[in-house]
């Protein structure tokens, strides 16, 4: 899963068990990962798999949290992007890389990826949900 991985299911158990936002259960689930105050500072700079959550979160693909503005990262666009190829290939989901290559092309990806194979992981974006807005579902 990753760090980021294991990041963002902790921000979704946050937001949906103790009601925070997805933004606060971001930040809240960075904090208790990196206890230091300069990883913790990295970790908030690093915004590539916030973007990546926040995108899933606001495309309603993710079951307790409310869809809604939350982002206007173009990580969202990438997370996006590798939930329809998932869809569309789900043998994707066991070659990171290969999942990597097809979204990002020859930019560098930084843990969206990740971030999307948590949840796809544990079932949560294999099917397309009533308000689910990504194309090609």
């Amino acid at each position: 899963m990753g760090a980021y991985g294991e990041i963002a299911w902790r921000a979704y158990c946050l937001a949906t068990v103790n009601g925070m936002s997805a933004q606060d259960a971001w930040l809240a689930s960075l904090a208790e990962r990196y206890t230091g105050p300069n990883q913790l500072r990295n970790a908030i700079k690093h915004t590539c798999p916030r973007g990546a959550f926040l995108g899933l979160c606001q495309a309603g693909l993710l079951p307790g949290i409310v869809a809604g503005q939350c982002t206007g990262s173009v990580s969202s666009a990438y997370a996006l992007t590798a939930v329809e190829l998932l869809r569309a290939d789900p043998s994707l989901a066991n070659d990171r890389g290969r999942l990597e290559a097809r979204v990002f092309g020859n930019r560098t990806p930084n843990d969206e990826v990740r971030v999307v194979l948590a949840f796809w992981g544990q079932g949560l974006l294999h099917f397309r949900r009533p308000n689910d807005n990504t194309r090609n579902a």
